[in-house]
């Protein structure tokens, strides 16, 4: 693994206000990253209760592990959230009285350019969390094989982004020459192709690699089996705190969710999606997107 930093957490009070831990809490952070809510969660369960810690990428459980190694309650495992049923037996916990999701990508996926998410990183291009033999197709095939017309639906759909079909073109008339190996040579493409068309400071590319990524690890596919599940996991006033960075992430859930409170099998705790307070997005500027909605099992 590549040096580690770790990055600050997201809405950091407002998560633990709103988990409602007591004493004997049975909580899981079923996206936890380097660990940064986690350790927090940790110091207020205060040696009491049980903490599960769990991720996708095998990388972050190990580095979440040595940063909460001081903590005796707190438990490790290595799955995709949305297999919530396996974490339970994993665990050996039927039901917890809190559960966080931060659907935020950890700054270490940034940081090692292995993974091919930097818009800098000349390592091979596969933009996934666990081992590329585990997803359907890694960024290399999408971008090197799909269409023009798929392309420019993963773009448009995921990301977001208004020019899409130019830069599917660009794509595809670039690949007719040489296929595109690394980020750079996507990023590098796409930023001389319609950089002038950019105002704001954020690359050119950020939406499409957030369309890619999205698409090669099934984000909306895996949210909605967690929602589907989440909830035969959870207490009686259970707390299920979820953190989103993307709109079509942040629709999905209040979509979901509405359905199920309408039903009564859950209430609803924030009207209103909680944002980042204007000090926290100078102080951690990944936090500015942030949204955080909190329900409770009924």
């Amino acid at each position: 693994m590549e040096e580690v930093f770790y990055h600050k957490p997201v809405l950091l009070s407002e998560v633990i206000e709103y988990l409602n831990l007591k004493d004997g809490s049975k909580v899981l952070d079923c996206t936890c990253g380097e660990g940064g809510h986690s350790f927090e969660i940790a110091k207020k369960l205060n040696g009491e209760g049980i903490l599960i810690c769990n991720d996708k990428d095998s990388d972050l459980v190990k580095i979440a592990s040595k940063r909460l190694e001081q903590f005796k309650n707190v438990y490790f495992i290595n799955e995709g959230f949305e297999n919530i049923d396996k974490i339970s037996i994993e665990s050996g916990i039927d039901k917890f009285d809190a559960i966080l999701a931060d659907l935020g990508m950890s700054m270490y996926h940034f940081a090692n350019k292995r993974k091919g998410f930097s818009f800098d990183s000349e390592y091979p291009l596969t933009m996934t969390y666990a081992k590329s033999d585990k997803v359907k197709y890694t960024a290399y095939e999408v971008i090197n094989n799909f269409p023009v017309k798929e392309l420019t639906n993963i773009i448009f759909k995921y990301g977001e982004e208004p020019m899409a079909r130019k830069i599917a073109n660009l794509i595809c008339e670039y690949r007719q020459k040489k296929k595109i190996k690394t980020p750079k040579e996507l990023a590098d493409l796409i930023r001389m192709g319609v950089g002038r068309y950019y105002r704001s400071r954020i690359h050119p590319a950020t939406k499409t690699f957030m369309a890619i990524r999205i698409f090669v690890n099934e984000e909306y596919d895996v949210l909605e089996k967690f929602l589907s599940k989440v909830g035969n996991f959870l207490n009686s006033n259970g707390r299920l705190c979820i953190i989103t960075f993307h709109s079509g992430e942040d629709r999905i859930i209040k979509k979901y969710m509405n359905q199920k409170t309408k039903e009564g099998h859950f209430r609803m705790i924030t009207r209103k999606p909680i944002i980042a307070s204007k000090e926290e997005v100078v102080s951690n500027p990944s936090s500015r997107s942030a949204k955080l909605r909190v329900y409770e099992k009924v």
